[in-house]
């Protein structure tokens, strides 16, 4: 995903987060099928299974570095 939505950032805080979000469904959408098959392994393989724990933790970096740099920017505010 970070590579899909790579200079598609633009600095525009909510058009970002936008496209974050679409970005995310877009990719959820064309890869469905490989999805489905690969959390109906999951059920069989530890393996899979922390593949499929690490896809949050992606998802959840990718959206903290942008967060941290619009609150360097002064766009968006830190909170404790």
């Amino acid at each position: 995903m970070e590579e899909t939505l790579q200079g598609q950032l633009s600095g525009d805080y909510r058009q970002d987060l936008l496209n974050l979000g679409n970005g995310f469904l877009a990719m959820m959408n064309q890869h469905r099928q490989a999805i489905l098959m690969t959390l109906c392994e999951a059920q069989r393989s530890p393996e899979v299974r922390e593949v499929i724990a690490q896809s949050p933790l992606q998802q959840r970096k990718l959206l903290g570095e942008y967060l941290r740099r619009q609150i360097e920017r002064g766009v968006v505010r830190e909170l404790p």
